[in-house]
This record gives C-alpha cells, sequence and structure tokens, in this order.
C-alpha cells in the first residue's frame, strides 16, 4: 500500500511538471507570434490593424 501511495504521489508530481511545461509552451509560442506579427506590422504598414 505505501509503494502504492509513493507511485501516485510522483504521478501527481509529474502531472504538475507537465502542466507548467505546457503552459510555459504555450506562452512561448505566443511570445514568437507576438513578434512575428509585430515584425509584420512594421515592415508592412498596410496590414496593420
Amino acid at each position: 500500500m505505501n509503494s502504492t501511495n509513493e507511485a501516485e504521489k510522483r504521478l501527481k508530481v509529474l502531472q504538475t511538471h507537465s502542466a507548467v511545461d505546457i503552459a510555459f509552451s504555450v506562452l512561448s509560442i505566443r511570445d514568437l507570434l507576438a513578434d512575428e506579427r509585430n515584425k509584420i506590422r512594421h515592415h508592412h504598414p498596410k496590414f496593420a490593424c
């Protein structure tokens, strides 16, 4: 039973770390897309919103 509890705790930690990694990945992609959008707007004013 103790090993099952330890395994469940490890699984929760891994799930939490995975969720954090995914969140940082999403934020990084969002920043990259924003940078590309800003480059387009800077170089092509007709696309400015």
